[in-house]
């Protein structure tokens, strides 16, 4: 009998089955997708005939095709190029000096790649601060996790460099 270990078991990082559909039809409009511990989101972009790059040390998805495990605290180049990078972060366990140079490191060190990233919105002038060259905004987005959890109010939001019909914040005004 087969036995996988993964470094990752909690259901509790992963984006549910809807936020994670959502997403992908977000970043199907870009070439050469990379999702970094965002499993789910590269599951849902396979699933639409998209390749990705899904960056994770969770070996549940070592399946997916593109899979690198890929841990943020020791990053590894790859030489690679993507057009957007997606990234639900461990809050715990990874500075944001360590978010920071794995980021930078998979967008081959510019600041103009696409990205979109959650963290807790508490804590929105570290992230925004950390990552600064990136030019991020809060989206007014807060994804759901598998285990039911909507992170709103001061829960998890993406922070983006991007407009998406997705991002409240960046939804055009309605004529009253």
């Amino acid at each position: 009998m087969l036995t996988v270990v993964t470094d990752n078991p909690s259901e509790a990082h992963l984006f549910d089955e809807a936020t994670a559909a959502e997403l992908a039809s977000v970043f199907a409009d870009f070439d050469r997708p990379c999702t970094l511990c965002a499993p789910t989101v590269g599951r849902a972009l396979h699933d639409r005939g998209i390749a990705a790059t899904v960056l994770d040390t969770d070996l549940r998805f070592a399946d997916l095709p593109g899979f690198v495990r890929w841990d943020l605290r020791r990053p590894a180049y790859l030489g690679e190029e993507y057009g957007v990078i997606v990234c639900d972060p461990p809050f715990l366990g990874v500075s944001l000096s360590q978010l920071g140079a794995a980021v930078s490191m998979l967008a081959r060190w510019g600041g103009v790649t696409p990205l979109a990233i959650t963290y807790p919105a508490r804590r929105e002038g570290a992230i925004l601060g950390a990552l600064r060259r990136y030019n991020l905004r809060p989206t007014g987005y807060f994804p759901v996790y598998r285990n039911g959890a909507k992170a709103g109010g001061d829960g998890i939001q993406f922070y983006a460099n991007f407009e998406s019909p997705l991002w409240p914040n960046e939804r055009p005004e309605r004529a009253a």
